[in-house]
């Protein structure tokens, strides 16, 4: 059976690290030829693959030159399925499935979908505009929707009139003992102080929507109302935009954090900082399947994270009692939710709700021991085989 796995890019991201998880699981199976094609290929390009194919990204900030390069690869991506001659094509991320679709096939197409069609509005009105076309009008063209979450799932037949037949729930492919031995090195002798106290550590894009800014706004009030001790350190992962990322930076010296608060950019291996650390926050307005929260609770690292889609609550094993409209923090067993009202007047609330979260992680070391310790349920549905076998069900 041959296969051609459609990706947006292989740059830094966890779009593109389960993409290449689900590439080295499709790897393994013996009856599967391969291929990838990599529609944005450029000097960041992170990950290798075998019989890849690569298209180069457009560089002009031009919208209508952006456009017409679009169109060169679907042309591309048609010579290459030609070539090829799939019987599956996988696509990871909404731009390349409008991409294949419109390049035609034969083959059976199955579109991976990993945030709620909605997530698009803070691109702006023109993108949210696109995606909501595409998910009327395209988009039903595939074979199978594969959702990442329940919540992707829900936020599609709720507004799109697609034969629930083609939609499934189908969770990321998580390497777990490649993260458990990663977490296992050794820390550079510069960055072990990091780790002489409590730390609370951040993972991820820095960007508005994932919004480490509140948990930077949270920390500074934690150490205002002497909530947690002077040694308490928070730590930055990542990168974004370096607008952002100058905001951040500014807000530290602002609020007079700088002595606690560390950016140390991004990491190829996060696993070994995030097992160190007493607990992982994520801060996000909308959220899809982070795995970031699946990979802290592995490594039994509590998280506290904003209320920022049901995904979260799948995670934690507690989506039975999903509340929208969370007013302050909803204990599970691995974690604690916070709110996440999206109301002009509701942020102060948020914060506060981030506030009594952490506060209870770092100083009731019983219950904090509790939840370190128990049981992550949510790892039986992310066992490897049974998601691929997803994959030749359609």
């Amino acid at each position: 059976m041959k296969i051609v796995l459609i990706l947006t890019s292989i740059e830094v991201g966890t779009i593109e690290k389960v993409s290449y998880n689900l590439y080295k699981a499709l790897s393994n199976i013996n009856e599967v030829e391969l291929h990838v094609v990599n529609l944005k290929s450029s000097e960041k390009d992170f990950y290798r693959f075998e019989n890849l194919y690569n298209i180069k990204e457009c560089r002009s900030g031009n919208f209508a030159v952006r456009q017409i390069y679009n169109l060169k690869k679907v042309y591309k991506l048609y010579k290459i399925k030609s070539l090829i001659k799939p019987d599956i094509s996988i696509t990871t991320q909404e731009a390349g499935t409008t991409i294949n679709l419109l390049s035609f096939g034969s083959e059976k197409k199955i579109g991976i979908f990993h945030a709620p069609y909605y997530q698009s509005k803070s691109e702006g009105k023109i993108s949210f505009y696109f995606q909501f076309l595409s998910y009327k009008f395209l988009y039903s063209k595939l074979n199978a929707f594969f959702c990442v979450s329940k919540e992707i799932k829900n936020s599609i037949s709720n507004k799109f009139s697609i034969n629930d037949a083609k939609l499934r729930v189908v969770y990321n492919v998580h390497d777990f003992e490649e993260i458990r031995v990663k977490s296992e090195e050794q820390l550079p002798d510069e960055e072990e102080f990091l780790f002489d106290g409590k730390s609370i550590i951040y993972v991820g894009r820095f960007d508005a929507n994932k919004a480490p800014n509140r948990l930077i706004e949270s920390f500074y009030e934690l150490k205002k109302c002497r909530k947690i001790d002077d040694d308490v350190k928070l730590i930055f992962i990542g990168s974004g935009e370096e607008n952002f990322e100058n905001y951040l930076k500014n807000l530290v010296l602002k609020l007079d954090l700088y002595e606690n608060v560390f950016f140390l950019g991004f990491k190829s291996n996060p696993y070994k900082y995030i097992k160190k650390s007493t607990i992982l926050v994520s801060s996000s307005f909308s959220e899809g399947l982070p795995g970031v929260v699946i990979e802290s609770i592995f490594l039994k690292t509590p998280v506290v994270t904003t209320n920022s889609s049901l995904g979260l609550w799948e995670i934690l094993d507690c989506d039975n009692n999903y509340d929208f409209l969370l007013n302050d923090i909803y204990v599970a067993n691995n974690g604690i939710i916070t709110s996440n009202l999206m109301e002009s007047d509701s942020e102060n609330k948020n914060i506060m709700a981030l506030n009594k979260a952490i506060d209870i992680l770092i100083n009731d070391e019983k219950f904090y021991n509790q939840i370190k310790n128990n049981d992550f349920d949510f790892m039986k549905l992310l066992d490897e085989k049974k998601i691929v076998k997803n994959f030749f069900q359609i």
